[in-house]
């Protein structure tokens, strides 16, 4: 929630016309250019890793903390295109709070 939180803020600040330089990058060059879908492949292992270790250390096994990373990047990519289009924070809050709902343990 509070990278959710945080992603708004610097889009609202920015009048909702930055977003994810990544995906901007990516959907223009990928997989044409073998150097920047590298970097690309790159930047997303990383993030999710960083999900997924927490995940991990919260109680979900490898597999499905490695899904849930993955599925995180993927909606939160989404999001922000869709926070720019919308011009809202709301996207990115309810990526979060689905997104807590499916990785908490019971």
């Amino acid at each position: 929630k509070a990278y959710a939180r945080q992603l708004g803020a610097w889009m609202a600040a920015s009048g909702f016309r930055d977003g994810s330089p990544t995906t901007t990058v990516l959907l223009e060059s990928a997989p044409q250019d073998a150097a920047i879908t590298a970097a690309g492949r790159a930047s997303f292992a990383t993030r999710q890793a960083v999900i997924a270790d927490r995940l991990v250390a919260d109680g979900h096994t490898a597999a499905k903390a490695a899904r849930l990373a993955e599925l995180a990047i993927a909606a939160f990519e989404g999001a922000l295109v869709q926070a720019r289009v919308a011009q809202t924070e709301a996207p990115l809050v309810l990526v979060a709070e689905e997104l807590e709902a499916l990785t908490k343990l019971y």
